[in-house]
């Protein structure tokens, strides 16, 4: 039978003192059995403990009311509250250095973890060498508030060094330092970019047969070739002409036709931008 993951539990308060004491009373004085004590005083367990503390009453010993009531799962823990927030705050620290850890990668850290520590495992991570998939699911539910899985962004070496509080900082200060000497304004800061373009449209949903495993539709190509397209657009709203850079040695008039007026275009072989071609805003502002 499968494992249902999502089940809710009944949750019961701990055991304390007060509510035995009362309950022992109770049960002493036969105005209850020890199942209705139980239940009046919420006591989860219900015969082992209540007829434990009774007899020691019966005896004229005083019981001992010093102790806290522990669930079987919280005797099954792996790791101690400790343990399991330095598993978290690594996970985390990982993904802030753009390292995150994929479930798998996450299941197999936490048996060496727990291998390192000597812990008791199930037999199961032993043989897997990796946390079970009902321990994951555990870790998420006691820290959904910090937890989620993302799709990363691919993000290069330079990028994630450049990007820091240090030069983002020194960004900004020269930044408001060109401002003051110049005294720009809205419309004299544009913003650039480069977007990627195919000549091959991406077919829409289109009706099929229910069943059948892969439905086609009839395109110019399969792969087709791509064409850079590069815009820019200022702080108030203005835009700049695109330039269209096609993937040929030499660039045509009639490559521009249909395009917006004022387009600009050029030809690389790779079909990419280069420091030339990069420069053209300069000609159309």
């Amino acid at each position: 039978m499968a494992r249902i993951r999502n089940k809710e539990y009944k949750k019961n308060e701990a055991v304390g003192p007060d509510n035995i004491q009362k309950a022992a009373a109770k049960i002493l004085s036969g105005e209850v059995s020890f199942r209705k004590a139980a239940v009046v005083y919420n006591e989860k367990p219900c015969k082992t403990t209540l007829n434990r503390h009774v007899s020691t009453f019966k005896k004229g010993e005083q019981p001992n009311f010093n102790f806290k009531y522990v669930s079987k799962i919280q005797s099954r823990k792996i790791f101690t509250d400790d343990e399991d927030r330095l598993l978290v705050d690594y996970i985390l620290q990982a993904s802030k250095y753009h390292y995150g850890l994929t479930i798998n990668s996450a299941r197999t850290l936490v048996c060496e973890y727990a291998s390192t520590n000597k812990k008791d495992v199930p037999s199961d991570w032993e043989h897997e060498k990796k946390a079970g998939k009902d321990w994951h699911i555990g870790l998420k539910r006691r820290h959904s508030a910090v937890f989620s899985l993302r799709k990363p962004e691919a993000t290069c070496l330079s990028r994630a060094t450049s990007f820091t509080k240090d030069n983002v900082n020194k960004f900004y200060d020269n930044f408001e330092s060109i401002l003051q000497r110049k005294n720009f304004t809205a419309s004299d800061i544009y913003n650039l970019d480069e977007s990627g373009l195919s000549t091959v449209h991406v077919p829409p949903k289109v009706i099929a047969g229910k069943g059948i495993k892969q439905v086609s539709q009839m395109t110019s190509g399969e792969r087709g070739k791509l064409v850079t397209m590069i815009s820019a657009v200022n702080a108030i709203g203005n835009t700049v002409p695109p330039l269209f850079v096609f993937p040929r040695k030499f660039f045509k008039d009639h490559m521009l036709k249909g395009a917006p007026p004022g387009t600009i275009g050029a030809a690389n072989p790779s079909g990419w931008s280069s420091p030339q071609i990069f420069c053209f805003i300069s000609n159309t502002l």
